[in-house]
Formats: structure tokens, C-alpha cells, sequence
């Protein structure tokens, strides 16, 4: 063998054991994937994109702002005043929580507003602005016990029947013309406590007419307000009180004990 074919053998070599060092070599650096011993037939969810995310549906007005008081204890929009000459929506569909809002009594006697204690409380309105009939319902409940949750609903109760009476002194110039009597029994609830007062309240300018409708039932409070700002275009029909109580208080107790 000469030297050029011993040199050329060498080299040869060198180069073989170098490759196969380099088949069993992870070069630093560079992640090597897992092997996989599963198999799959559901090709990957493609990456979310600017299209596909306007794309999906948002969360209702709802669904962030929940209502806790059921669609069943609503009035009937066909019960409420005026509906013959101006239908009203569903005030279910109208709802939203009470909020810093609070009974629409106090705004139209001036009266300064008392807070309302913890419990369930939404309003529904619908506000069709001068000239036309506007309304609105506030139902709050107050969860727990029927009877000791009533003596709480009662106390607020008496004081929004204060505020009522009260109101030619508290809006000088107002006319005040009871329809029901304050603290009436409710013929249309057979069990537990009721109690109910309708009025109507003219301001001291004559430019709004109000017809409100309170209700003590259970440990519930509700108020539905009926009004008008300026000439309504549809004179007022005359609804008979206790055919809107009826409409509206047993409505309560088939949501709620009475």
C-alpha cells in the first residue's frame, strides 16, 4: 500500500464515523417534536381571525344586565290603561333593574326619595314623550320569609302612602284626587296581604297629568304610573281601578308567595 492510498483510506474513514455521530446528534438549539403514538381524524381548529371574531354572536343587553324579576309578574299590556287607543309593548321585554331609579311617585310630588332596601327590583317604561301616553311599572320584592319580609315591604309601603298624601304640600299648586282610597283591602288577591291606592296628579302648571296605581301584595311592592305631558291626543278612557289592580297584583302572587 502506498502512502497516497493509506492517506486516502484514513480520510475515508474519518469521514464515514462522522456521519453516522451526526444521525444520533440533537443539534442545540432546534426543538425536536414528540413522537406521537395516537392518530387523529379531526384536522386542528383554524386560528380565530378578525372576521371570525365579528363574526360571532354577542352577548344580549339581557344577559349583562340581568332582570330578576320573571316575565309573569309583569300587567298585561292589553290590561294597561290606554292600550284600546295606543298599544303598549310588553313591558317583560321593557324590563331592566331599578338602578339609582326609584318609585316615579316621588318625582311627581317633589318629594325627596327613601332608599330602598336590599331585594329583588326592575321597572319597565315605555316613554312616548308630550303630547301622547306614557308608562311605567315598578315591581320590588323583597326575598325571604313571606310574613317577616312583609312587615318590611308594609313599612315602605306606608311611606310611599305619606308621599301621596302629602303631595299638594310637598308640589305646592298640585291637585291631588284620590280614586281608591288609601290602604284599601284588594278584591282581587283572596290570600295574605293587599293593599292598594290610586290618585291622579295634575302639576301645579297643568302641563302633566299622572294616574298612578300603588299596591302593597305580600312582601311586594308595585307602582304602575299612567301619564301625560302637554294634551294627550287620545283623551284619558276612564279605566275602572280595580279592573288595572286586578290585572296587576295577582300577577305577583303567581310569581311570588303572597
Amino acid at each position: 500500500m502506498t502512502a497516497r492510498h493509506a492517506l486516502a483510506l484514513v480520510v475515508t474513514t474519518v469521514i464515514a464515523v462522522a456521519a453516522v455521530s451526526a444521525c444520533g446528534t440533537t443539534t442545540t438549539g432546534t426543538p425536536q417534536a414528540e413522537p406521537s403514538t395516537l392518530t387523529s381524524s379531526t384536522p386542528p381548529k383554524p386560528a380565530a381571525t378578525a372576521e371570525t371574531v365579528s363574526a360571532s354572536p354577542s352577548p344580549s343587553v339581557k344577559s349583562q344586565a340581568a332582570v330578576p324579576v320573571p316575565a309573569a309578574a309583569w300587567i298585561s299590556a292589553d290590561q294597561i290603561p290606554q292600550n284600546s287607543d295606543q298599544p303598549w309593548p310588553n313591558f317583560s321585554d321593557r324590563a331592566e333593574p331599578l338602578g339609582t331609579n326609584t318609585f316615579r311617585l316621588y318625582g311627581l310630588c317633589g318629594a325627596t326619595p327613601s332608599p330602598i332596601a336590599n331585594g329583588d327590583n326592575a321597572r319597565a317604561v315605555v316613554d312616548n314623550g308630550d303630547g301622547h301616553w306614557s308608562a311605567e311599572q315598578v315591581i320590588v320584592h323583597y326575598p325571604g320569609d313571606p310574613w317577616t319580609m312583609g312587615q318590611t315591604a308594609s313599612l315602605d309601603a306606608a311611606n310611599l302612602q305619606n308621599v301621596l298624601t302629602q303631595c299638594t304640600s310637598t308640589a305646592p299648586g298640585t291637585t291631588l284626587q284620590f280614586t281608591t282610597p288609601v290602604s284599601s283591602r284588594c278584591p282581587s288577591v283572596t290570600r295574605g296581604g293587599c293593599h292598594q291606592v290610586a290618585a291622579e296628579i295634575r302639576s301645579a302648571d297643568g302641563q302633566s297629568t299622572a294616574h298612578v296605581y300603588l299596591a302593597n301584595v305580600g312582601s311586594t311592592i308595585t307602582e304602575l304610573t299612567v301619564w301625560a305631558g302637554g294634551t294627550p291626543s287620545s283623551p284619558w278612557a276612564g279605566t275602572a281601578d280595580e279592573d288595572v289592580f286586578a290585572a296587576m297584583n295577582p300577577q305577583l302572587c303567581t310569581v311570588w308567595e303572597c
